[in-house]
């Protein structure tokens, strides 16, 4: 059943309409394009939000949704895209998402497809320069060809999300590079996903950071008290910066599942509801908010020259946001 439309967020997508055919974007700074503000991710296979998902939204007063558009990985010795996010037409609260939030299309790079992307040179007449050109082209490529085909309209900014290491740092970045002169080109920003054990590293090339405060534990080791997010496992990092080269978002958990272990080894992930682990040695794990209060205190202290101060929550699912009441989501957004 319909109903009224969210009166906060026709009165947003009012004001970016207005906004976006008065003035142009300063594309000589492009964090200009990058606010401060209330965010969370979507990172499922279809944009269909639920009544409960656009009520937590409002109530919130979210303003920016970083969504997962595709996956780039090494398929049948082929650097492709896969996972594809569908968009659910259908949906009422789909357009509304979409009209009332800026959105951030995001990109997960996995390790196989930079690694192949890094050998390409070797048997190759084109140089790792060019080669990193398509790769960004076609991403931008398929970005822009989603945004258009589900009229997206209100998106200043793209992010890559890889787990690059040392090893793989020259190719990932020099791809980051292209990448980001495309989008300037274009009035947009480049944003990345930062790891702990990234911190350590160069800087890659781009306009803003995301550092993602969960998934901090060694998910496999049966030992682990909660890889998703444990203060234990944060400390080493974070006491070890206290700057980044550019602004620095924070994200943080709001997801649970169950870790299963058989014989001492690591079977499978399932999720929360599943009834069929019985068989195994289970770890249930959920982000809590006395972690993630410990977590965030420590992380502003440590990075308070750096950080962006725009508050991510990972990631949009009514069966996890509900395990949060009102003010302790308030407390992670930062106004409790």
């Amino acid at each position: 059943m319909k109903r009224a439309p969210h009166q906060f967020y026709l009165l947003l997508a009012g004001l970016a309409l207005l906004v976006t055919t008065s003035c142009g974007h300063d594309k000589s700074d492009p964090q200009f394009l990058h606010k401060p503000m209330r965010a969370i991710y979507h990172w499922k296979t279809t944009l269909s939000p639920t009544d409960a998902e656009m009520d937590f939204i409002e109530q919130h007063q979210v303003g920016r949704i970083y969504i997962h558009y595709f996956d780039v990985v090494l398929r049948d010795g082929v650097v492709q895209p896969e996972a594809t996010l569908g968009f659910d037409r259908e949906n009422y609260f789909t357009r509304l998402l979409l009209d009332s939030l800026e959105v951030v299309p995001t990109i997960y790079i996995t390790t196989d497809a930079m690694n192949a992307i890094k050998q390409e040179p070797e048997y190759s007449i084109i140089s790792a320069d060019s080669i990193a050109e398509i790769y960004a082209l076609k991403i931008l490529t398929r970005i822009k060809a989603m945004n258009k085909h589900n009229r997206v309209a209100n998106v200043h900014e793209v992010q890559l999300d890889c787990d690059w290491t040392a090893s793989l740092a020259s190719t990932y970045f020099e791809l980051l590079s292209k990448l980001r002169t495309f989008l300037h080109q274009e009035g947009m920003a480049l944003s990345v996903t930062i790891r702990l054990h990234q911190l350590k590293e160069s800087a890659p090339p781009a306009d803003i950071g995301v550092l993602m405060l969960y998934n901090t534990g060694n998910l496999m080791a049966e030992r682990t008290r909660n890889s998703i997010l444990d203060i234990e496992d944060v400390k080493p990092y974070l006491k070890a910066v206290n700057s980044y080269a550019f602004p620095l978002d924070f994200a943080f958990p709001d997801f649970g599942w169950q870790v299963c272990f058989q014989d001492g080894k690591f079977v499978k992930l399932a999720s929360p509801s599943d009834s069929t682990t019985h068989q195994y040695s289970v770890r249930h794990e959920q982000a809590d908010i006395a972690t993630i209060k410990q977590v965030k205190q420590l992380a502003e202290k440590s990075l308070s020259n750096s950080h962006g101060k725009s508050i991510i929550i990972y990631h949009l699912d009514e069966q996890f946001l509900n395990k949060f009441n009102s003010d302790e989501i308030e407390t992670i957004y930062g106004t409790r």
